[in-house]
């Protein structure tokens, strides 16, 4: 019965710890296993390094294995051997090789391993362009990084074009530690189909993939505390270096941080950021061919340098009303001389000279959801780039937009467009965020399932809105409305195939109207039980019977499946109604407040009057939804306790 205990560790948005199950798939990158906690990033862990000795590890080749190690015959020429290699390993061992050369353009080379724990140089990184152009390159290994002497993890660096050009790249597996790529890092990468970020990342650079024109596919565990992936795109919910509000405005959560191309090919050229993103990062889209018309969504204040830098057939764009400022080059192009150099230097130090930046000439309409009144009111400004981070970005300088068009990268020409409509993404990135979670049981870590042949893989939805009733799976809309989205997937362990010899019998539900974390003894959750579709033989019946007495024991709270309830914001109501109010001095009494608040349910937005039952003695007891102030005896605010949050004054009340 423990067998299936660590398969089910808080599986669920809010839990402490999650597992990832992948497959390592052709033309797939997976990075790192999942994390029971969030990495911790600060100055004086990247200055306390555990320092190895690895004064004595050298190349040496054993038949097509070429290793980096301290034992065997030193290979002092590496390009006498350029043709020989299939396979290369860097021993766990090593803390630096930067000196040893690189094994660019090694021809047979098809496979490359660093075995964890992971210990390249204080630095912590694979060395610019170590893997560049070698054309048979499929897989590559990377274990988990070493840790700091304070015990935190190191975070490993993939250093700018360091497997460029690998065309022929499609497996590749990182473990955690993996928390940042360099400049075309896997460029022009063309096999690469889909990433599966390490559960630690906290930072993505668009330009890291430039050339990637086949990915599309991208996930993220949401146990990250930083980066969320939605509808394929990164963006970053926490700022991982700083206060946001310290770097004088200039940068806001959530980001959009990176857009693979492979997405806009797919979608004809056509792409809209996802409506809820507030700010649109540095590189965000950088020179993605593919992307024709673009749409910023109605919430964005403010887009970065660069963001859409070099995206030369970019022709529309849409924008908000919401738009507050747009950062230097931001739709321009590079000149033909700067793309030279860049095969040659980082592109950070090209981009970054004098007299490389163009307009971009392929914009030809800008279409504005406001006045022309509300156009003029857009900020061009300057970030300060002589450092490249997050954490030093400031603005130094601010015009207007509207008659400084080319200090963005727009032509001086480009035909401006007012109150034009605006169509948004159908969800919000809210919703895509936190929508769906996925549990997986394994047969052969179970003595229950294995006895019943099966494999079990179960997709909910984690956040549902608080809207007065009960969420339960029903359609009986007397009972409860029918808002949580389970589907539960069984595999024949034996024939790795979809079967449908079991379903579920039955799903029991508990705290189900109470807004709570998982860790909370009200948190809500739902057990399910099974039943077999055929009759089954006396043995199976017996393995049945051991799983659903797992599944619903109260004592095996890892067998829970929790969801979380959002609550609904006070802010947000259009009316109130009070039943029975009596003001009396500075005191009132009710029996019922109720307000009319817009939810989702079923992807699909609702309106429902909803009753606020009051603190018991209206007080801040946390017992009920609301307590409330009455004010000059005209007006009650109400604020809000457990299923809503935020604080409202209303002025309809009757008495």
């Amino acid at each position: 019965m423990r067998g299936m205990k660590k398969y089910r560790r808080a599986l669920a948005l809010l839990s402490a710890a999650t597992l990832t199950f992948t497959s390592l798939n052709p033309a797939n990158i997976v990075f790192g296993a999942e994390t029971d906690t969030a990495m911790t990033i600060s100055e004086e862990a990247s200055s306390d390094l555990l320092d190895l000795e690895s004064s004595d590890y050298h190349w040496s080749l054993n038949g097509d294995v070429l290793r980096y190690t301290n034992s065997g015959s030193a290979v002092t020429d590496l390009t006498s051997i350029k043709d020989k290699v299939k396979k290369v390993v860097i021993e766990s061992g090593a803390t630096t090789i930067e000196d040893a050369g690189t094994l660019s353009g090694f021809s047979n080379l098809e496979e490359v391993e660093y075995e964890g724990p992971v210990n390249i140089k204080d630095m912590c990184f694979i060395e610019s362009g170590m893997y560049d152009g070698c054309p048979k390159l499929k897989k590559v290994t990377i274990g988990d990084s070493g840790f700091h002497s304070n015990g935190d993890r190191r975070g490993l660096e993939i250093n700018s074009k360091a497997f460029y050009n690998c065309k022929a790249l499609t497996d590749v597996s990182f473990g955690l530690g993996t928390w940042h790529f360099g400049y075309m890092a896997f460029g022009n990468c063309t096999g690469l189909e889909k990433l599966v970020f390490p559960a630690d990342m906290h930072n993505v650079r668009g330009d890291t993939f430039i050339g990637c024109s086949n990915l599309k596919e991208l996930e993220l565990a949401d146990t990250n505390s930083y980066m969320r992936v939605a509808d394929n795109a990164v963006y970053e919910i926490l700022d991982p270096y700083t206060d946001s509000s310290k770097r004088g405005g200039a940068y806001k959560t959530p980001c959009l941080m990176f857009v693979p191309e492979g997405v806009v090919k797919s979608a004809g050229g056509n792409y809209t950021i996802t409506k809820g993103t507030k700010d649109v990062q540095y590189w965000a889209m950088i020179g993605d061919p593919s992307l024709k018309n673009l749409t910023v969504a109605s919430t964005i204040e403010s887009i970065q340098h660069e963001a859409f830098y070099d995206c030369k057939n970019l022709q529309t764009i849409t924008l908000p009303k919401s738009l507050e400022r747009v950062g230097q080059y931001a739709f321009g192009i590079m000149s033909e001389n700067a793309m030279v150099e860049t095969q040659a230097e980082d592109l950070f130090e090209v981009m970054h000279k004098k007299d490389v930046h163009l307009v971009n000439p392929s914009i030809t309409d800008v279409y504005y959801q406001g006045s022309e009144d509300d156009w003029k009111k857009i900020k061009s400004v300057w970030f300060d780039l002589n450092e490249g981070h997050l954490d030093k970005m400031k603005i130094t300088k601010e015009t207007t937009l509207w008659n400084n068009l080319e200090e963005v990268g727009l032509p001086a020409n480009v035909k401006i467009h007012y109150n034009c409509e605006l169509k948004d993404t159908e969800n919000s990135l809210d919703e895509l965020m936190t929508s769906t979670t996925t549990m997986s049981f394994n047969s052969k870590d179970s003595p229950e399932l294995k006895e019943l042949g099966i494999n079990l893989s179960i997709k909910y939805t984690s956040k549902v809105y608080y809207n007065g009733r009960k969420h339960l799976l029903t359609t009986d809309k007397k009972k409860a409305s029918n808002d949580i989205d389970l589907k539960v997937e069984i595999t024949d362990a034996n024939t790795g195939k979809a079967t449908d010899a079991f379903k579920v019998k039955k799903v029991k539900f508990k705290n189900n109207k109470v807004a709570a974390d998982s860790t909370s003894a009200k948190a809500p959750y739902f057990t399910i039980q099974l039943a077999a579709t055929s009759s089954l033989d006396k043995t199976k019946k017996a393995a049945l019977k051991k799983v659903n007495k797992l599944l619903k024991d109260k004592k095996v709270t890892d067998t829970n499946f929790y969801f979380t309830i959002a609550p609904a914001d006070l802010s947000s109501m259009v009316k109130v109604q009070y039943v029975k109010l009596t003001i009396n001095g500075s005191s009132a009494k009710f029996k019922k407040l109720a307000a009319r608040y817009k939810y989702t349910s079923g992807g699909e937005p609702k309106s429902d009057w909803i009753v606020l039952k009051p603190c018991k003695g209206n007080s801040d007891s946390g017992k009920g939804d609301f307590t409330y102030v009455v004010k000059d005896g005209k007006t009650v605010e109400v604020t809000g306790h457990n299923n809503f949050t935020g604080t409202v004054t209303p002025t309809q009340y009757s008495k």
